[in-house]
């Protein structure tokens, strides 16, 4: 599967857009595979800043997610662009999820209402 990072800004202004009350955010933090309190960091250093751990936090259908029901993708620094793509998309793929399961409960499969200000309808 490939993942276009020539798409990231109209991906993640998508996902924007579709939550509650805007609430979608990509994070991006340097770290380590062993954090620096695991006994065996010695033995295993990680160079510093080529890593990141890449996630999502939203509110959407009035839960708050914040993607911990994937772990954080980890990529190096030079593939940031590809990696950010792939967390986007694993993001929207989620919500589609999500949207599927409101639907097959009876709910209203795109609870987005443009005639009420950008809120959310039931």
């Amino acid at each position: 599967m490939g993942f276009n990072p020539a798409t990231n800004q109209v991906q993640l202004a998508a996902l924007i857009a579709r939550c509650d009350y805007r609430q979608f955010a990509l994070t991006t933090k340097s770290t380590n595979l062993l954090n620096a309190g695991h006994p065996f960091q010695a033995q295993f250093p990680a160079p510093s800043g080529t890593l990141m751990a890449m996630g999502w936090t939203a509110v959407y259908r009035g839960r708050t997610l914040d993607g911990s029901q994937q772990p954080p993708l980890i990529v190096g620094t030079v593939n940031s662009q590809a990696g950010e793509a792939a967390v986007l998309t694993a993001a929207a793929a989620f919500l589609d999820g999500m949207d599927l399961q409101a639907a097959s409960a009876g709910a209203n499969p795109n609870p987005y209402n443009p005639l009420a200000g950008g809120g959310q309808a039931g």
